[in-house]
């Protein structure tokens, strides 16, 4: 088990600005904040041989306690206590793995996981909404070499986890549901 406690206090933070005109964003100093939280992990060795659950995450209260007056008069939206531009206030992600001999020089091992990360105020005025994904991994060792069977976001979320000044529709998200093989030698 793993507990973190934290608070983080911001001065002059700089934060990406919205371009009005040209669609060309820039950064700002848009004031000061502090964000308080917890991250925290529980890992799970059970009693079937070789099977681990897990589950980590972190929650947070990040808010303004300034705000630029001249951010404030073009962003209302920004003012002391309120939410802090980019923040996501929850996340979380839960792991089962399995690893086992296959032979006495072949070890087999698998994960699959479903990861949460909570919506994100973003300095248009906007929140990209939360998503969820679901990645697995399956494959074999021996000695230096592994081959593996890799799956990132199984569920072909699509987002947008940050939306660009276009809209809603604009912006950038997960990337899209991708399944391919993994080689790798380690010589250490």
């Amino acid at each position: 088990m793993g507990l973190n406690l934290y608070q983080t206090e911001y001065v002059d933070l700089q934060t990406s600005t919205p371009g009005a005109i040209s669609n060309v964003n820039g950064f700002s100093n848009f004031g000061d904040a502090t964000s308080k939280g917890v991250d925290y992990e529980i890992q799970w060795r059970t009693p079937l041989e070789g099977v681990v659950v897990g589950w980590v995450g972190n929650t947070n209260k990040s808010e303004f306690d300034r705000v630029a007056p001249a951010v404030q008069a073009a962003l209302p939206l920004f003012r002391p206590g309120s939410r802090l531009v980019n923040s996501i206030q929850t996340t979380s992600r839960f792991d089962v793995s399995y690893n086992t001999s296959v032979t006495a020089t072949i070890e087999g091992f698998s994960n699959v996981s479903y990861g949460h990360t909570g919506n994100r105020l973003q300095s248009n005025a906007l929140y990209a909404d939360s998503y969820s994904l679901i990645n697995a991994t399956v494959g074999a060792r021996m000695g230096a070499y592994e081959v593996a069977l890799v799956g990132d976001n199984l569920s072909d979320e699509r987002g947008p986890s940050i939306i660009g000044n276009a809209g809603p529709n604009s912006g950038s998200g997960p990337t899209p549901r991708t399944i391919g093989m993994r080689f790798r030698a380690n010589f250490q």
